[in-house]
């Protein structure tokens, strides 16, 4: 059973991450909504049968966004304190903030108030950090944040050029400024919100895509961002444990459903390292 935070204790603590945050819970829905009510339109037969199976899989894909990003906030990443050992093990350190021993790989955050269990990194639109427990929900989370984002600007390009109706020299330039071309009389109102948000769209499919990439690498090499990034590579074992130690064992349903169960290849506290591993496979 994973441990989870009280509700009280999920709103981030900073401005800037409240912001985010909010920015990500309205910014979502309201694509939705875009989608349905501005881009499926314009598209002839779109409110009969094929509108419906639009509609079904925007709300798969909002409903695994918002539930996978709302479980990265609600599990607690820093696992249950009652759990570490009083004595200081080998490769454990005594964290003076939280006054307790912390195990390999994890680190503490100023942000959270608390040592996360195999920390990867602070995640600013959640305002929480993304370790052993919770990585599996964000990394959901980001997967169908890109297929959505990706579902729509496809079916959004063909709105942009024609409300645009500019030629295809100056196609990119009106798309990146908008705000001139409508100062100069260029495009209509209506152009410059579409190309405004068509432009938000591909700011944060870009994001997206590459924070996915981050995840893809530092889980594939059994690493976390810090790992990563000073070269430590002992917990990289094979692409299949590394998985299932960040996933869990039904990691290939995870990406599809985030009421899954997958239980994880270790607690967090003590990990296989590859030294382990070959010293099971000479036995």
């Amino acid at each position: 059973m994973l441990r989870t935070k009280a509700l009280s204790k999920l709103l981030p603590r900073s401005r800037p991450e409240r912001a985010l945050l909010t920015l990500l819970v309205l910014g979502v829905p309201c694509a939705a909504v875009w989608m349905w009510l501005v881009v499926l339109p314009q598209f002839p037969g779109a409110w009969h049968s094929a509108f419906i199976l639009h509609v079904v899989l925007t709300v798969y894909l909002l409903y695994n966004v918002s539930v996978n990003f709302f479980l990265t906030m609600r599990v607690d990443a820093s696992g249950d304190p009652s759990a570490l050992p009083v004595f200081l093990k080998p490769g454990w350190r005594y964290c003076h903030y939280c006054e307790l021993n912390a195990p390999a790989r994890s680190y503490h955050c100023s942000d959270c108030g608390s040592c996360i269990l195999r920390r990867d990194h602070h995640c600013r639109f959640t305002g929480c950090c993304v370790g052993h427990h919770n990585q599996r929900f964000f990394v959901a989370g980001l997967v169908h944040l890109v297929a959505g984002l990706t579902y729509l600007l496809v079916y959004q390009w063909p709105l942009v050029y024609r409300l645009l109706g500019v030629s295809i020299y100056t196609f990119p330039l009106v798309l990146l400024a908008p705000h001139f071309a409508w100062v100069w009389g260029t495009i209509t109102h209506w152009g410059m919100m579409v190309a405004t948000v068509h432009c938000a769209c591909v700011a944060a499919w870009m994001t997206c895509v590459y924070v996915s990439y981050t995840q893809l690498r530092v889980i594939i090499t059994g690493t976390t961002q810090h790992e990563h990034k000073h070269g430590v590579t002992i917990y990289n074992v094979s692409v299949t444990h590394n998985i299932t130690t960040a996933l869990g064992h039904r990691w290939y349903l995870v990406l599809f459903w985030p009421h899954v169960s997958s239980t994880l290849a270790s607690d967090g506290l003590i990990f296989t390292t590859a030294a382990d591993h070959q010293e099971l496979k000479d036995i």
